[in-house]
């Protein structure tokens, strides 16, 4: 409240709220309390536009993650993709997927996060967004592993080590693909390689 305490108008502080809680978390901010997203989503639900309504519950999903909210989580990313898909933004559509997509794996509900992972995928593609849709896959073959798919996981982490080049992204998948090869049992000179 005090961060707003200096705007005179309801959209202002919405305005000031929406921004500042973007902020945070394009700075790996993980904010916990929903008390400043608050002031957007009251605002939003009944005021503004589209866009701010969506990117309000979509900040308001990413804060209740951050804060192992993952019901209210859930809803707030629902009623974000609802808003998305209106506006046609498969941009905004892959993140709300991939979050999503985190949330069920966090409660261990493989099946749903790999559907959300498919999902973001697609979406990012449709948005030409190619480093978005490498981390979805990165993230589908992570849950197929979880969810003791291990064929499919295995083809994953293959093509994206065949196709991607990004040091980071290259690392984390040698890594987890290794481990799934070693935990199943696939091919474990394959995986000491």
């Amino acid at each position: 409240a005090s961060e707003t305490s200096q705007l005179k108008t309801r959209e202002a502080k919405a305005r000031y709220a929406l921004l500042l809680s973007a902020a945070y978390d394009k700075n790996y901010i993980d904010i916990k309390s929903d008390t400043l997203i608050s002031v957007a989503t009251s605002y939003y639900s009944e005021h503004g536009a589209p866009r701010y309504r969506m990117l309000a519950w979509y900040y308001d999903g990413i804060v209740l993650k951050n804060g192992s909210q993952h019901t209210a989580s859930i809803i707030a990313f629902e009623k974000a993709e609802k808003e998305a898909k209106a506006l046609d933004d498969n941009y905004q559509l892959g993140l709300i997927s991939r979050n999503k997509a985190e949330v069920f794996s966090y409660n261990y509900n493989d099946k749903d996060a790999i559907e959300c992972c498919k999902k973001s995928i697609y979406h990012f593609e449709l948005a030409n967004a190619p480093t978005y849709k490498a981390s979805a896959e990165f993230a589908l073959a992570t849950a197929y592993s979880n969810n003791k798919q291990f064929s499919e996981a295995d083809s994953l982490f293959s093509f994206i080590l065949e196709h991607y080049s990004d040091p980071k992204l290259i690392a984390y998948s040698n890594i987890r693909w290794a481990g799934l090869l070693v935990n199943s049992d696939i091919e474990n000179e394959k995986a000491l390689y």
